[in-house]
């Protein structure tokens, strides 16, 4: 099979394509500068409200499409296209950090009597020329690069066994590859061929291992150690969709995908011999997370921080960043980056959908390019950093309802609010017996700060609940107040501590104000202490989510305003 060649000279020309029929919500405000960058000719939103964003010009939909940085910091996208010739592997590349993307080019055709290839990871090694790593229904696949950094040989088989999508790759500082991958076992809970400690457990349909050559790709081996993580019920996926990354004391991390809630994660000083895994601090739905080093040394986590959802076990309805300077020690942001412009719809079973299965790159000029989501929330967006370190954030509706998930709910929409001249209002109130009325709004995390809420009770009202949280799910979960940090109810007369009462039909400003060192967080009414409610769970990653709901069992309920929010974590 003959190696194909990248023209140079032909990866340079740029390619516009139309925005989709339905923009794209962003997932940030604009006070900030630059949070997330519009690639196509649509304006953007002046004020406080959210950037849109649609593909990037020249970049297909393509679920997982990768993009990597070549030396001399040219971004290049690979990725399997199929004709009459077979399939090939294609590739378009931009020297202006994303801007512009060249026309597209054969990189590589593939062998026409291999079984199709589902996908593709590429890794630029320590020399700048790129790794291909392939897998079918057969096993893992892996291109050498030639002569040139532009060139690859015949892909051969480097495992077989039936493998799931490939979602990361190294080469150390030492020059050692290593994939991690997971692939399918045979196991059955009923007839006791489980032995020791699994028989206990069940321990998912997946496992995580991992490949390794010190022969520059040449030969491959498997580690003998295979991770296992047991699931929450029979019939699981297990440790799936690894990801790992060098840290600055040569170990690498790894962080796992799983169904109990968090991802979990294991160590190495080699890539072949690994700690035994554990829950990280990172709260997470079964969803792959991505591990990305910026230039100037930090690392960004892009992942979904999301809880009980029957989809994945937790969901993909929005995205979330953080990051660190410090090795991975400590973590800023925690901040929504993409909420699914269509969470409203609801899908159809067995459809994939949301906004997960991120993969990201640092550009040259320090953004981050991200390529996220599935079927047509499927998008790319450039991420600018320093907003994952600010540490306040407004909402007073005037942009309507961009920053909040209010999906699956009746009742919660914006009115006008009386006596403001053009100023909007949230209204929750319990509007059908059959639907909740709820809605959730994401700030900076802290383990130390304030939420301030400008909230009217409507004569008529008949219950609220609002929770300080650390991780979304969806308006409408039944477990949500279970599984908060810190929960004010407002009973019907408006009540709140043995001395502080919410007038109807009056603004009243009530203030969240927590600690997390004192294990507590103090509510406070127009200046005046209310009450302190206990810290109800420990947590790693500080407050981020502001739950509001309406708890009258009928309707009839006429509900309450929230005029205003504003949160400060600046206390830390």
């Amino acid at each position: 099979m003959e190696s194909a060649r990248l023209r140079q000279s032909e990866l340079c020309q740029p390619v516009v394509v139309p925005s989709g029929k339905k923009c794209l919500a962003a997932a940030t405000t604009l006070c900030q500068i630059a949070a997330l960058v519009l690639f196509s000719g649509i304006p953007w939103r002046a004020g406080q409200g959210q950037a849109e964003k649609t593909m990037a010009p020249g970049l297909e939909t393509k679920q997982n499409q990768q993009v990597v940085r070549l030396p001399g910091d040219t971004l290049v996208s690979f990725y399997l296209q199929s004709g009459e010739e077979g399939q090939v592997v294609v590739a378009k590349s931009s020297k202006d950090n994303g801007g512009t993307w060249s026309g597209l080019q054969t990189a590589l055709r593939l062998p026409k009597e291999t079984a199709a290839f589902k996908g593709l990871y590429s890794l630029v090694g320590n020399d700048g020329k790129v790794h291909l790593f392939f897998f079918n229904d057969s096993g893992i696949w892996y291109s050498r690069p030639g002569v040139s950094e532009a060139e690859w040989q015949v892909p051969r088989a480097i495992f077989k066994g039936y493998v799931g999508v490939l979602r990361s790759a190294l080469q150390l500082r030492s020059g050692r590859l290593v994939l991690p991958f997971y692939y399918g076992v045979k196991r059955d809970w009923w007839d006791g061929s489980e032995k020791g400690f699994d028989r206990f457990t069940y321990m998912g349909n997946y496992v995580t291992s991992t490949l390794y050559s010190d022969d520059g790709g040449l030969t491959w081996q498997q580690s003998p150690e295979i991770i296992k993580i047991p699931t929450p019920s029979l019939n699981q996926n297990g440790a799936v969709d690894p990801v790992i990354l060098e840290m600055k004391d040569g170990r690498i991390w790894m962080l796992i995908a799983n169904q109990r809630g968090w991802l979990y994660e294991a160590f190495s000083k080699d890539g072949v011999a690994w700690s035994e895994n554990r829950p990280s601090h990172f709260i997470s739905a079964e969803a792959p997370a991505c591990l990305t080093r910026l230039k100037d040394g930090r690392i960004v986590l892009i992942w979904n921080s999301c809880l009980r959802f029957p989809y994945l076990h937790g969901g993909m309805y929005v995205l979330h960043a953080a990051i660190s300077e410090d090795d991975g020690k400590t973590w800023r942001g925690y901040r929504e980056i993409y909420r699914d412009p269509y969470r409203d719809e609801p899908e159809a079973r067995g459809a994939g959908y949301g906004t997960g299965y991120p993969t990201a790159v640092g550009t040259a000029d320090g953004r981050i390019l991200v390529r996220t989501g599935q079927g047509k929330s499927e998008t790319t967006l450039l991420l600018d950093p320093s907003w994952l370190y600010e540490t306040r954030q407004r909402e007073d509706f005037s942009h309507g309802l961009e920053d909040w998930s209010v999906f699956g709910s009746k009742g919660v929409e914006l009115i006008p609010n009386l006596g403001k001249l053009g100023a909007k209002a949230l209204s929750i109130r319990k509007a059908e017996t059959e639907w909740p009325a709820a809605a959730v709004w994401n700030f900076p995390a802290g383990k130390k700060g304030v939420v301030r809420v400008r909230l009217r009770l409507k004569k008529g009202f008949r219950g609220a609940d609002l929770c300080l949280t650390d991780h979304f799910s969806v308006p409408f979960d039944p477990e949500a107040e279970l599984n908060s940090l810190y929960e004010l109810s407002i009973p019907s007369d408006g009540k709140l501590g043995p001395s502080v009462r919410l007038e109807q039909d009056r603004s009243h400003n009530i203030s969240f104000q927590w600690d997390f060192a004192q294990r507590k967080c103090t509510v406070w009414v127009d200046g005046r202490q209310a009450l302190v409610l206990p810290q109800l769970k420990l947590t790693d990653s500080g407050a981020n989510y502001l739950r509001l709901r309406a708890t009258a069992e009928q309707p009839g309920d006429a509900g309450f305003l929230v005029e205003s929010l504003e949160a400060d974590v600046s206390a830390r």
